[in-house]
């Protein structure tokens, strides 16, 4: 389904993910998860800054972030390092399509994306390399 091959654009993905595009004119933004909040900062410079024109939003099954939710990771964090983490949001999930359609979302309604932007939300089968569509959007 996704077509990388000539894509000017930035695609936010998991640490973890395995894919790669086929040119190397993608900037890939990775953080735990791939979810898009973290990556606004990024997709602004690098829309302002070099030209990105399309996004593309990729997690991908078997996610370490349907493991675990925020109190179960804040209890770790306080038995591990003694740190109360108050209310911080570390992003997990529990329904991997709703992640990749809330990521799209908030970025075809984040301010700092530019009109007019394509934003593609997919997921990418780990066990088979199959990429599949999940939520399109055109930041208004």
């Amino acid at each position: 389904m996704a077509r990388l091959r000539g894509f000017l654009g930035a695609a936010v993905r998991s640490h973890w993910c395995l894919t790669r595009p086929h040119r190397s004119d993608a900037h890939v933004i990775r953080n735990a998860g791939g979810r898009a909040s973290e990556a606004v900062r990024s997709l602004v410079i690098s829309q302002q800054l070099l030209g990105t024109r399309e996004i593309v939003i990729v997690h991908h099954t078997d996610c370490g972030m349907l493991t675990f939710t925020d109190s179960a990771l804040a209890k770790i964090i306080k038995d591990n390092l003694g740190v109360d983490v108050g209310d911080r949001k570390f992003l997990p999930f529990g329904d991997l399509d709703a992640s990749v359609r809330e990521d799209v979302d908030l970025l075809a309604n984040e301010p700092l994306i530019m009109k007019g932007t394509p934003i593609a939300g997919l997921v990418y089968d780990v066990k088979t390399g199959a990429l599949r569509e999940v939520s399109r959007a055109v930041k208004a």
